[in-house]
């Protein structure tokens, strides 16, 4: 089996190996239930039938190029940060990110986040909404 970039497999509902680009296992023949899961990407569900003595390969490559986008919801108008690029105003939404963990700030003279900094998980084709509430920065 091989999943790009990397999966964690179940098969037939048992973990079999955890965050690997490419496993080889023996299964008995018949029909069996392959799950292929990435933090970033929908979970793969596929059943493949194992013939006996045929080496029967699986491979799926999760959409790696497909970008994500945070829509960012604030009670100020304010810079928007992300990963330590100003990527436009808030509230606002930035385009074109790839999946994964991104850090996002707002930033407004005599204000700050209420909460700080927040990671946000971008995931392929989705759209990752959160609010944000800024206070005024107390001297």
């Amino acid at each position: 089996m091989r999943a790009v970039p990397y999966a964690t497999y179940y098969v037939d509902g048992e973990l079999r190996a955890e965050k690997q680009a490419r496993m080889e296992i023996q299964l008995p023949p018949g029909r069996h239930h392959i799950r292929a899961v990435h933090p970033w990407f929908d979970p793969v569900n596929a059943d493949v039938m194992i013939e006996p003595r045929h080496l029967t390969p699986w491979v799926h490559s999760f959409p790696v190029h497909e970008r994500g986008s945070i829509k960012v919801d604030a009670n100020q108008a304010s810079e928007l940060w992300v990963d330590g690029k100003q990527e436009g105003e808030a509230p606002g939404q930035v385009d074109g990110l790839r999946p994964g963990p991104h850090t996002v700030e707002l930033r407004l003279d005599g204000f700050e986040m209420d909460k700080g900094p927040q990671l946000v998980d971008v995931h392929g084709g989705a759209v990752s909404a959160i609010k944000v509430k800024l206070k005024k920065r107390r001297n």
